[in-house]
């Protein structure tokens, strides 16, 4: 009898565990096929990142070039903006180029040297000497003198300023000094010539 009642214990457990082995292997099935595509997707994010990190990377770099060149540009336009400043303070080169300057300003409104106007001709205005940069004709046998110099270093000092203030009390000697400038180089008006000013009453 005690045997009997061993080999039927011993029966039931191996089916029992039997059974169990069944049940775990069938929750590990199951388990793992809802996992996987968790997986998969797990999978194709941690790709998208580092697709994603490379791309960061590389905008990084080009980014830092694009600074680089930004950077670079501007200290070039700095130098060069620099030189034309100091250029500009120079008479001769001053003068050069507002001669090229009023040199292009009357060939794009048409007139023609020789036939409109002469460069640095010399001419005698009230008994004076004059050689003008330039003497453009006008109709009836008159003409206009013009000088393209001009007094600048007041206004290039202002320019040189990020202060409003500063700027104004640096550009206010411009005016003053373009008048002597203009009387330098203006004859004098005959005597008995009419006056430009209303007579008073």
């Amino acid at each position: 009898m005690a045997d009997r009642f061993k080999a039927l214990s011993a029966e039931a457990l191996n089916l029992q565990q039997l059974r169990a082995d069944r049940t775990a292997e069938r929750t590990m099935t199951d388990t793992q096929r809802l996992l996987t595509p968790v997986s998969e997707a797990l999978d194709k994010l941690e790709h998208r990142l580092a697709d994603v990190e490379r791309q960061r990377a590389t905008m990084t770099a080009s980014l830092g070039k694009q600074v680089e060149l930004v950077n670079a540009a501007g200290e070039g336009l700095r130098r060069e903006t620099a030189s034309l400043v100091t250029a500009l303070r120079a008479p001769q080169v001053r003068g050069a180029w507002g001669e090229m300057q009023l040199r292009r300003v009357v060939e794009l409104a048409g007139l023609v040297e020789h036939c409109d106007f002469e460069v640095q001709s010399t001419t005698v205005a009230s008994g004076q000497p004059l050689r003008p940069d330039m003497t453009i004709r006008m109709a009836g046998g008159r003409c206009v003198h013009v000088d393209a110099k001009t007094p600048l270093s007041a206004f290039l000092d202002a320019a040189g300023t990020d202060e409003p203030d500063r700027a104004g009390r640096l550009i206010w000697p411009i005016s003053p000094a373009t008048c002597a400038a203009t009387s330098t180089i203006s004859p004098r008006r005959p005597t008995g010539a009419p006056s430009s000013t209303p007579p008073s009453s």
